[in-house]
């Protein structure tokens, strides 16, 4: 779906219940580092019609997607995304950089944009970008602690069924292994630890409690599905390295726009953020550490507390004023 096909599809669904302001491309190919695989999103803002405004129907987020299988887009699937005006700008003061990043997207003559560009102060935004990198660097952490300690329960499990007779294995409970794991805490495990559950002793394993009654085949298999759903995304995969690309790549927007008052798409570095995002094997792990501490020290360096911005909220409301007084000469 192309940009055109994009907005006519919007215009058709929102039809009697607002005026649509503007549509853009977002994500991959409006940053420059799409690939053959990557699909198309897009983002739009509009103004709710009055009455769903007063009736209390206007909504603030409006999704669309092509791929009804809910499974993970393929190349000619779309995502579109539409904000009420009122959303968008809520955003924009809350400090979300994802909502500054689409505002600097839509074309300069655009009234939702110049109007208040002038009255944002970028840096403000630093603490939800750097909030943003740490939260994802704490779950990779949590992640990686999870993973740890179950390959070590994995580990007390094969030395347990050494002494097992394999035709035992099945009638066997769990209460025998847990008597054969003299000190969970020995082994520094955070998730997994022996509990009591009305009298009879058991295993909580990453907050879900499995009874010692039950057999031990069963939670043999829990162990064994819960690793591999931690490590099907794990260290080496798309989705980490993308998690990598996203930190680095919104840090390095932010800079850009402190620095130079404006931030252009295809984005900086394009290029080289595609070969972070694919797992490029030429860029080290050490490289990657080295540039999300280049990238954080600098923003460090620039960080201003957010502030409430009585400038901006009345500019933004200005704008809400005129785009509603204009409604019916309204054109995207």
């Amino acid at each position: 779906m192309d940009k055109n096909e994009a907005r006519d599809f919007v215009r058709s669904e929102l039809k009697g219940h607002g005026k649509l302001l503007h549509i853009g491309l977002m994500g991959s190919k409006l940053y420059g580092t799409d690939t053959e695989d990557s699909d198309t999103d897009y983002f739009g803002i509009y103004l709710p019609s009055l009455h769903d405004v007063f009736s209390g129907e206007a909504k603030e987020v409006i999704t669309f997607n092509t791929n009804g299988n809910n499974t993970k887009n393929g190349k000619d699937d779309c995502d579109i995304v539409v904000y009420s005006i009122t959303k968008f700008y809520k955003l924009l003061q809350e400090g979300n950089f994802d909502s500054l990043e689409k505002l600097y997207s839509v074309l300069k003559p655009h009234v939702i944009r110049h109007s208040i560009i002038d009255y944002i102060d970028p840096k403000e935004y630093i603490g939800s970008v750097l909030g943003y990198v740490n939260n994802l660097k704490v779950q990779s952490a949590l992640k990686a602690e999870k993973i740890r300690e179950l390959s070590l329960l994995s580990v007390k499990m094969e030395n347990f069924e050494k002494y097992v007779p394999l035709n035992e294995i099945e009638r066997i409970k769990l209460k025998e292994f847990i008597d054969s794991f003299i000190d969970f805490e020995t082994y520094g495990f955070n998730h997994i630890r022996k509990v009591e559950v009305r009298g009879v002793e058991g295993i909580e394993i990453l907050g879900k409690k499995y009874l010692g009654d039950i057999k031990y085949g069963v939670f043999s298999n829990v162990v064994f599905d819960l690793m591999k759903g931690l490590t099907k995304n794990n260290r080496n995969s798309y989705n980490h390295q993308k998690e990598k690309y996203n930190m680095i790549r919104s840090m390095s927007e932010l800079l850009t726009l402190i620095e130079t008052g404006d931030l252009k798409f295809p984005i900086k570095h394009a290029e080289y953020l595609k070969k972070i995002k694919v797992g490029d094997p030429k860029i080290s792990k050490l490289q990657l550490k080295e540039d999300m501490d280049y990238l954080i020290m600098r923003l460090k360096e620039y960080k201003v507390d957010k502030t409430e911005n009585q400038e901006l909220k009345i500019k933004m409301s200005e704008v809400i004023q005129y785009l509603y007084n204009s409604y019916d000469d309204i054109k995207e």
